[in-house]
């Protein structure tokens, strides 16, 4: 799971996933998005993973911060182990 960053604005709510900006109108649908996300980050990013697929090219999977298992990272200059 990405860390979240929640930005209250006059008109909605910025969410921050990760690298990735969400805007909400309604404060309600931010919350239900994130808690969905919070149970099931895989189900959520693979949803999302669907629809906007340009969004998540050359994307590192997150750490899992039970095991600290390395990801993949692109680097610029090819790939490389955390």
């Amino acid at each position: 799971m990405y860390d979240i960053n929640i930005s209250k604005v006059v008109n909605g709510v910025i969410v921050k996933v990760g690298c990735r900006t969400f805007v909400f109108n309604s404060i309600d649908l931010a919350m239900d998005e994130i808690k969905g996300y919070i149970l099931d980050p895989k189900v959520v990013e693979e949803e999302y993973k669907e629809v906007y697929p340009e969004a998540f090219l050359d994307q590192p999977e997150p750490v899992d911060p039970n095991t600290m298992e390395s990801a993949n990272v692109s680097t610029g200059m090819g790939e490389r182990r955390l």
